[in-house]
C-alpha cells in the first residue's frame, strides 16, 4: 500500500461556472447540498462551517441547490421527485444525524440518484446503517496543522490519477472516523494510516452495505470525509482537505456524476490568462488569450458585471461594485474558462 500525504421551505441556487486560479471546460452538473437550516450566515445562507465544502463545489464549476434537510417519510412526491433527478447529493456535515434514522433511513437509502457525504454520524448502524458501528472517534489536534496520513487501497482508480502520492497529502489537524475496521460489502479506497478505519468508501446499488445489514441503496455512494466536531465542542473543522485530497474529493464527484475521464481533472494548457485588482482606484485589469467576455459574481452567485471583451487586455471600473468577495470570471473564443478570487474593499 502506498501511503497519501495530504498537508432556505424551498431551494437556495448558487451557480458558478468557476474554477478560481484555473482554465476549465463548463460543467452544468447539478449538486443538491442537504443542509441544517439552523444557524446560517445571513451573507451566504450556508452553515459557516459548510460554506468550504460549499465553495470547493462552486469552484469547481458546479450548480449547487441548497436544500434544507427534511424528513423524508412524510415529503411530497415533488420533493421526492427532486431528489431523486439530482445529478448527485450532498449531505453536509452539519445534518445532524437523527434525520437520517427510522423511519427516514429506508427513504433515504432508496434515493435513486448518487449519495455522497462525509457525514460519517449519519452512517452509522442505528442511522442509515451504511457501517456496522455506533461510534465515531477523534484524533489530532484542533486547530493544528498536524498532517493526518492515509493509505491508498486502490491506488489505480482514476481518482487518483492525477495525485502525487508520494508528495500529496489528505487532512490538516483535528478529525473523526468511524469506528470500524472494514466498510462490509463496500470498496475501500482509503483508510486512515494510525487505526486503519475507512475514510473514503464507495457502495454499489443494490448491495447490501454489509453481510446482515438489510440496508442496501438503490444508487450509487460515496463516504469521504474525516469532519471533526471536536468531541462535540463548538469548534468544527470541515472538510479540512489539502489541496491534493481536494482533488480526489472534487475527481469523486466528477465520477458520480459522470465527468470523470482520465485526466478530465487536468488545467486545459496553452491558455494565458490574468486578473489583477487594485484596492486604491477599484480598477480590474484582466487579459486572456482570445478573450471575449467578462463576468463578475458575488458569493450568492449574483451577476454583478458582464462586459463584452474587444481586446486581449482590458480594465474594467469596479469601484461602484459593493465590497466583499467576488470571483472574476474570463471567457474566450474557444468556450474556456478562467477564474480567480479577488477582494473588494
Amino acid at each position: 500500500m502506498k501511503k497519501l500525504y495530504f498537508k432556505r421551505n424551498v431551494i437556495v441556487l448558487f451557480l458558478f461556472i468557476l474554477i478560481a486560479g484555473g482554465v476549465y471546460a463548463q460543467s452544468e452538473t447539478e449538486i443538491i447540498f442537504i443542509y441544517d437550516p439552523n444557524g446560517l450566515n445571513p451573507d451566504t445562507g450556508v452553515n459557516p462551517d459548510e460554506e468550504t465544502a460549499v465553495a470547493i463545489m462552486q469552484e469547481a464549476g458546479y450548480m449547487v441547490t441548497l436544500f434544507p434537510v427534511v424528513d423524508l417519510s412524510t415529503a411530497t412526491p415533488d420533493v421526492l421527485e427532486t431528489l431523486n433527478s439530482a445529478d448527485l447529493i450532498y449531505i453536509g456535515r452539519r445534518v445532524g444525524s437523527t434525520n437520517f434514522q427510522d423511519p427516514n433511513k429506508q427513504m433515504w437509502n432508496s434515493i435513486e440518484a448518487p449519495i455522497m457525504t462525509g457525514n460519517m454520524w449519519a452512517l452509522r448502524s442505528n442511522r442509515m446503517n451504511w457501517f456496522n458501528s455506533e461510534s465515531c472517534v477523534g484524533g489530532g489536534t484542533f486547530g493544528s496543522e498536524d498532517i493526518v496520513w492515509v493509505d491508498v487501497l486502490e491506488e489505480d482508480d482514476p481518482v487518483f490519477a492525477d495525485i502525487d502520492v508520494y508528495e500529496g497529502g489528505w487532512w490538516i489537524g483535528s478529525y473523526n472516523v468511524i469506528e470500524v475496521d472494514d466498510a462490509g460489502n463496500g470498496l475501500v479506497m482509503c483508510v486512515e494510516t494510525e487505526n486503519l478505519r475507512p475514510v473514503f468508501v464507495r457502495f454499489d446499488p443494490g448491495l447490501d452495505f454489509y453481510d446482515g445489514a438489510g440496508d442496501y441503496p438503490e444508487g450509487p455512494r460515496t463516504f469521504m470525509g474525516m469532519d471533526a466536531d471536536n468531541s462535540g465542542a463548538s469548534e468544527f473543522n470541515y472538510c479540512a482537505y489539502t489541496d491534493d485530497a481536494k482533488q480526489v474529493f472534487l475527481n469523486e464527484i466528477a465520477r458520480l456524476t459522470g465527468n470523470l475521464e482520465p485526466g478530465s481533472s487536468e488545467r486545459l494548457s496553452g491558455v494565458k490568462a490574468s486578473v489583477n485588482f487594485n484596492q486604491s482606484n477599484g480598477q480590474l485589469v484582466v487579459s486572456m488569450d482570445q478573450l471575449s467576455k467578462i463576468e463578475v459574481f458575488d458569493l450568492l452567485g449574483r451577476q454583478v458585471l458582464s462586459s463584452p471583451a474587444n481586446n486581449e487586455k482590458m480594465q474594467i471600473d469596479l469601484s461602484n461594485i459593493k465590497s466583499g468577495l467576488h470571483i472574476v470570471k474570463l471567457a474566450n473564443s474557444n468556450n474556456q474558462f478562467y477564474t480567480q478570487k479577488i477582494l473588494i474593499k
